[in-house]
């Protein structure tokens, strides 16, 4: 089964620095997600995560996956 993943949890894992164990427990299970291929991201969850990168270099990566 696929998990559609929402934008709070992208950014959290996209962050330099985890807050809290809970943080970490999220950014784990995203990490275990991705390796299994079961997470799912619709356009309007993708175009949040875009407009928040800042570095043009960044972005190209991110919009070319």
């Amino acid at each position: 089964m696929n998990v559609l993943v929402d934008t709070s949890v992208w950014s959290l894992a996209f962050r330099k620095q985890p807050k809290t164990d809970a943080d970490e427990r999220v950014i784990k299970e995203l990490s275990e997600l991705i390796r299994e291929l079961r997470v799912s991201i619709i356009g309007a969850v993708r175009q949040e995560l875009l407009s928040g990168i800042l570095d043009e270099e960044n972005l190209n990566s991110y919009a070319r996956s």
